[in-house]
């Protein structure tokens, strides 16, 4: 896959397929439990299923070292029980899942909705930014950190704010925090950097 066609792609499956072997397990762990959560978007039945939260909330502990595996695989009953320890291929799955929509998935997100989470995630592989130590500014870690905990990224123009007045003037690092359009979940990269 070319930048150009990481840039303009529109299947998630793909795009994913690209970051095999390039993204961490935390990275491709994060986006299945982001994508997990459009499932429990108001009006679709997975969202009137409360025992979900408890799986996702667990892998998310898992990822930041506050749970363990044992503690993921106590929740998750039934299926790929092995999916949290097999990240790449649980991220992959659940895109060609909601792509081909073929095992009565209704829930599952479209394509569409997929492709930000991804893009959010793992930022541009083509072009990985060194991220100065400099721009972890205690005002950019509080702002990242409130916004990764609360799952609200509303402040990430402020957050480039932040940045930029510790210094940071690159450009992909900038843009995605203002740009209105952008989808932002736990797992953002710029978050992520700038939690180290």
């Amino acid at each position: 896959m070319t930048e150009a066609e990481w840039l303009s792609g529109t299947d998630p499956v793909a795009l994913l397929a690209a970051l095999e072997g390039r993204g961490t397990d935390r990275q491709f762990r994060l986006f299945a439990v982001a994508a997990c959560y459009l499932c429990r978007k108001p009006g679709r039945a997975a969202a009137r299923k409360p025992r979900k939260r408890a799986i996702f909330e667990s892998v998310v502990n898992y990822v930041d070292g506050t749970g363990t595996l044992d503690e993921v695989l106590t929740h998750w009953s039934g299926g790929d029980g092995a999916w949290p320890q097999r990240p790449f291929v649980w991220a992959h799955t659940f895109a060609q899942d909601a792509v081909r929509r073929e095992r009565g998935y209704s829930d599952f997100p479209q394509p569409a909705e997929l492709v930000p989470l991804v893009r959010c995630v793992f930022g541009n592989p083509f072009r990985p930014v060194a991220f100065d130590p400099a721009w972890r500014t205690d005002t950019a870690q509080a702002l990242a950190r409130q916004m990764y905990e609360s799952r609200e990224f509303g402040a990430m123009p402020i957050l480039a704010d932040a940045l930029q007045d510790a210094g940071c003037e690159n450009e992909h690092v900038l843009t995605h925090c203002r740009d209105a359009t952008q989808v932002h979940v736990r797992g953002c990269w710029v978050c992520d950097a700038v939690l180290g």
